[in-house]
């Protein structure tokens, strides 16, 4: 119920839920103070604060898990009850395994045309009935004009430069995701994050598949 999602809301007509309201348009995330407006006094998840508060936490996270795995003087469930926490995983799992059908959010294939306006060979974030039978996607009425328009097209039309770069394994499409997104400020930005991430050790394999070592096609 931040400012960005009421605004989101006047703006396309629907209530954005989850982590809608984080991605919204670039007017939210031109600077800190523009984000602390519209998002909370950390200026929202994916500022430069609440990134870092972020990577903390999953730092500390892990520190954790290790020392816990590691320490065989006490059970593990001492430090992690076992309890179901509010991710879905398992209980879409109990559904599938013992038939007991629930309504979960799933990423499905948009067969049957669970959402007007798509291909059916994309895949949309829906409702969907889980049981012993597999998942039945949830169909939903038409979505606002405007808000296909200025929201959803945009993020499907994103989704197809990603599968093209794999594909033709162009990083110059990769470069377009980035300029593409919100928090993107300038070329010269976008075009250094490809090439630091492309040069990276870790993304060694996806360099290799864009054949770019040598740094991104300009």
């Amino acid at each position: 119920m931040s400012p960005a999602a009421i605004h989101q809301y006047r703006l396309y007509g629907l209530m954005p839920i989850g982590d809608t309201p984080r991605a919204g348009g670039w007017w939210y995330h031109t600077d800190l103070a523009t984000k602390k407006k519209w998002y909370n006094h950390q200026g929202g998840f994916d500022s430069e604060i609440g990134w870092g508060e972020y990577v903390g936490w999953m730092k500390y996270e892990a520190e954790r898990v290790a020392r816990v795995a590691q320490d065989e003087s006490h059970p593990v469930t001492a430090e992690f009850k076992p309890v179901q926490s509010d991710e879905q995983i398992v209980p879409i799992i109990d559904s599938l395994v013992n038939d007991t059908e629930r309504l979960f959010q799933v990423n499905i294939p948009n067969r049957g045309r669970l959402i007007e306006g798509f291909p059916e060979d994309l895949v949309v974030e829906c409702q969907g009935a889980v049981s012993g039978a597999g998942i039945r996607g949830v169909a939903v009425p038409p979505l606002p004009p405007k808000l296909m328009a200025g929201a959803m097209i945009p993020r499907w039309q994103h989704a197809e430069l990603v599968v093209n770069a794999m594909r033709t394994r162009d990083p110059g499409l990769l470069l377009l995701c980035l300029l593409h997104n919100h928090q993107t400020r300038s070329l010269e930005q976008a075009e250094k994050l490809l090439d630091a991430w492309l040069a990276h050790p870790q993304a060694k394999d996806i360099a290799q598949h864009f054949g770019a070592s040598a740094g991104v096609r300009r």
